[in-house]
């Protein structure tokens, strides 16, 4: 939903000498003016671009829930001239996560947890959390204009643009209110069936010149999100050095960062194990000392997204989960056989269907360098690793070879003193998998084992589809 955010509140566009530039809409750019006429009356209606052109800096604070994250979540956001950025967020216990773009380069901290770069994507993400108000920039990106027909917005009566950034493009509908002259409402195509996205601007009122919206919901189905703003300062003193690591945080972020390079040259192209082939077989055993149970289990995967899992149990029977590319599926000896719901199709598509880890660097945004343990007789790079949710753990990278030896989830309730160990690596299809994991936790070890990997292997189709009716 980050693009949603930009269109919806991208606004400041730097400039030397201020935060904003803008130059007066032509009227005549459109056969009767009608279109520019009403974009340059919203744009006097949210102060005028004079005023906009002396912004140097501001602060305000804006508060977020959302359907998707159900944690109430507070930034406090900062801009000065130069390209200066930081958002202060707080939806967790504990100390606020922080980002900071300088102008140069982008990272983000939390105290006690860790820090590191943000990727460009980071940094993008960042300046549209920062940005205050509905952006002549993103208007500039619609060319293509037309007046339609005067609708509704919020029981008010408004003028509706329809927005194009080519003359092919889908048409966004931009309700404008024919008092006010403010922007009332985005809705934007997002599928073939007619599904609109909507951003509703509302609650608007004055800040130091300017009128700006206090209220603005994003809905698409059953998503949703609410960002109410709050506390705006302009033009205030800055202290640059907030916007700027220290050098022992810089010498952190660099020794971490290189560990993370040279496990990641180590690992081999993870994207090979999802494009380097049309099928693939795993061959695999899983020994519990808990149970004293040792399960075969054959895991077979083929393009698109066919998955089959199969689990023999000596003295337990065989349980087969499925999916063949609309239907999951599960027959076993002891639950007979039911479909399978959309969260257990996804738990089988990303647990089984890969044995590769995702790129720490961009899993992870905070990073802390602990210092060098001893894990199985070698020496080890121990980094704790996390992100902005809370999830990761402590990463231990041989310190010759770079592999990674092990991981040490988060100590909590669910993981019961869970570590994770690797090893007997080999190199398959141009990626360094281990063929031996172990799992230790207070419950017991469990050790799993590859036996073997195929690739390009002829799998029917019909080894993914649910057995016959009259067969379960």
């Amino acid at each position: 939903m980050r693009a949603l955010r930009i269109a919806a509140l991208a606004f400041l566009a730097a400039a030397p000498g201020g935060l904003a530039r803008a130059e007066p809409l032509d009227l005549d750019s459109s056969p009767d003016g009608l279109c520019d006429f009403i974009l340059d009356s919203w744009v006097k209606a949210e102060g005028g671009l004079d005023r906009f052109a002396g912004i140097r800096s501001y602060e305000f604070v804006e508060e977020v829930e959302s359907s998707s994250f159900p944690r109430h979540m507070t930034h406090h956001a900062a801009v000065a001239a130069d390209g200066y950025v930081r958002v202060e967020s707080s939806y967790l216990k504990g100390p606020a996560v922080v980002r900071v773009f300088d102008g140069r380069m982008g990272w983000c901290s939390r105290p006690q947890v860790g820090m590191g770069p943000l990727t460009r994507e980071g940094i993008a993400s960042l300046k549209s959390d920062a940005f205050l108000t509905t952006a002549l920039s993103s208007v500039r990106a619609y060319p293509v204009r037309e007046l339609l027909a005067s609708q509704e917005a919020a029981g008010r009566p408004c003028f509706v643009l329809g927005m194009r950034t080519t003359p092919d493009s889908e048409e966004e509908k931009w309700f404008f209110d024919k008092q006010s002259h403010q922007l009332a409402r985005i809705e934007r195509p997002i599928d073939a069936s007619g599904a609109a996205l909507s951003i509703a601007f509302s609650d608007y009122g004055p800040a130091d010149g300017l009128t700006l919206p206090r209220t603005i919901t994003i809905a698409a189905g059953s998503f949703n999100r609410t960002i109410r703003f709050s506390q705006f300062s302009f033009n205030h003193p800055v202290d640059e050095a907030a916007f700027v690591p220290t050098m022992a945080q810089v010498r952190e972020m660099d020794a971490v960062t290189a560990i993370l390079k040279r496990h990641a040259a180590v690992y081999g192209n993870a994207s090979a194990d999802a494009r380097g082939f049309r099928s693939r077989v795993i061959r695999m055993t899983q020994n519990s000392s808990a149970t004293g149970l040792t399960a075969k289990m054959t895991i077979a995967t083929k393009r698109p997204d066919l998955v089959r899992l199969q689990i023999d149990i000596a003295g337990m029977g065989r349980s087969v989960e499925g999916f063949d590319g609309s239907q999951g599926w599960m027959e076993s000896d002891v639950q007979g056989f039911h479909l399978l719901r959309i969260e257990d199709v996804r738990t089988l598509e990303t647990e089984w269907t890969s044995f590769t880890l995702p790129r720490l660097s961009e899993a992870y945004a905070l990073r802390r360098l602990v210092g060098e343990r001893i894990v199985n007789g070698r020496h080890a790079f121990a980094v704790e690793l996390s992100d902005f949710s809370g999830r990761g753990g402590t990463y231990y990278f041989d310190r010759d070879t770079g592999r990674l030896l092990r991981i040490v989830p988060p100590r909590d309730s669910d993981t019961l003193g869970t570590v994770v160990d690797f090893g007997d690596f080999h190199v398959v299809h141009g990626i360094e998998i281990p063929f031996e994991t172990t799992i230790s936790n207070y419950a017991g070890k469990t050790v799993e084992k590859l036996e073997s990997v195929d690739t390009d292997v002829d799998i029917p189709d019909a080894q993914f589809q649910a057995p016959p009716v009259a067969d379960r």
